[in-house]
């Protein structure tokens, strides 16, 4: 529920035209933490991911 906050005042502060270039930023940025979090708990439980 907070980054759908975050990004309803981000909209604010920006033109209409910006808002789908900054929705989209804020989920690469959010899928590469969860994407480096993943890859550090495969690497500390020595697992095969596939």
């Amino acid at each position: 529920m907070s980054s759908h906050r975050r990004l309803n005042s981000l909209d604010a502060m920006l033109p209409k035209g910006d808002r789908a270039k900054a929705e989209l930023e804020f989920a690469c940025f959010s899928a590469r933490i969860v994407a480096k979090s993943t890859l550090r708990v495969f690497q500390k439980s020595d697992m095969n991911p596939i």
